[in-house]
């Protein structure tokens, strides 16, 4: 059983004096303030740090929506402070036409109470657009477990707005066996729906890798290079079929004349070289 805490009027620190009017209630001796108006939420950042109760708070082990409580982590440290729900509640009241909407715990958001400004229309139309999806287009809210399921819906879609296409997302067949190769050259990331794919990163580290060995193979081409033309490449494939038994004559060469006692155990018969 709850019981009902009535609002008191205790004095105010001269900072609050002439500003906005905060209520406050009294529980184990502790003075705080209540929130109980939209304008609370609106004015909440001139309210001094000291009369917060606490100053943060932790992630883990609160009775929260744990996405939420990330979310409002800014710099995933594990807490959230003052300026990181400070910065929530502003960006919660930037497009809400009443932040008294935050008092109301309704289950779904009413696409009616979203500001009139660019924030809250671009909002509303991801709303509508979500609620469409979901083949409610009528509907005048959207609940939290609604963008849930679009989010998951979303994940299984060619072009879920994450930057990883994958081999199954490709138009032609040419397109999915490209990015296969790719995939094969450079690696892979997983897109939402947890599928390898490749990013931006992949493509510039392909194309970049293709043209510099493009670029390799045209210093191949100038005659200087090519003292037979277009016969260097099949002379110089001969060239290496033969190297190792080439090398080894003209070594045997070079230790008879260094030694001539060596000719005789180095002359060995035609049939030896030819095996």
């Amino acid at each position: 059983m709850t019981i009902p805490l009535p609002a008191v009027g205790l004095p105010l620190p001269g900072a609050l004096r002439g500003r906005h009017r905060w209520r406050f209630f009294q529980a184990g001796g502790l003075r705080q303030v209540r929130l109980h108006r939209g304008e609370d939420f609106a004015r909440l950042a001139e309210l001094p740090q000291e009369l917060w109760t606490i100053l943060g708070c932790p992630v883990q082990g609160v009775r929260f929506d744990a996405r939420t409580l990330a979310l409002l982590d800014a710099d995933q440290d594990g807490r959230i402070r003052i300026p990181e729900l400070l910065a929530g509640v502003q960006w919660a009241c930037d497009r809400l036409r009443d932040p008294a909407a935050l008092l109301d715990g309704a289950p779904r958001l009413a696409l009616a109470s979203l500001a009139e400004n660019p924030e809250g229309q671009a909002l509303q139309a991801l709303a509508r657009r979500i609620l469409a999806d979901l083949g409610q287009p009528e509907a005048g809210a959207l609940s939290l477990e609604e963008v849930s399921l679009r989010e998951a819906l979303l994940a299984r879609t060619p072009f879920n707005g994450d930057g990883i296409i994958t081999p199954e997302a490709a138009g032609t067949p040419e397109l999915k066996q490209l990015i296969g190769e790719i995939i094969a050259v450079c690696g892979s990331a997983n897109d939402r729906s947890g599928a390898p794919g490749i990013g931006r990163e992949h493509l510039d580290r392909f194309f970049g890798e293709a043209r510099a060995h493009v670029a390799w193979l045209d210093q191949g081409r100038p005659a200087d290079v090519q003292p037979l033309g277009g016969a260097t490449a099949a002379a110089c494939a001969a060239v290496q079929a033969v190297r190792a038994k080439i090398d080894d004559y003209f070594t045997r060469c070079r230790l008879a004349a260094f030694d001539p006692r060596a000719a005789a155990p180095l002359n060995r018969g035609e049939g030896d070289y030819g095996a």
